[in-house]
């Protein structure tokens, strides 16, 4: 599959499922869901939604803040 910038409700979903998740990556050796990720989700123009990986928290800020991101493929 192609990879794509997550929705918020996806962003979501991987957090739900991190401890899975990030026992998969470590296996690997790549790097864990932490942090802050932006979302494909608009606020507005101007903002687009977030996620804080540690806590689950979501809130919206400027797009030309920095935050990471993280391509997923679907399955």
């Amino acid at each position: 599959g192609e990879a794509f910038l997550p929705s918020l409700t996806e962003l979501e979903k991987l957090f739900a499922n991190k401890a899975a998740i990030n026992a998969s990556l470590n296996a690997l050796g790549v790097a864990l869901l932490e942090g802050w990720y932006w979302s494909s989700t608009e606020y507005s123009s101007y903002g687009a939604w977030y996620l804080w990986m540690d806590d689950g928290f979501r809130n919206f800020s400027s797009k030309y803040d920095n935050c990471y991101v993280r391509p997923v493929l679907a399955f």
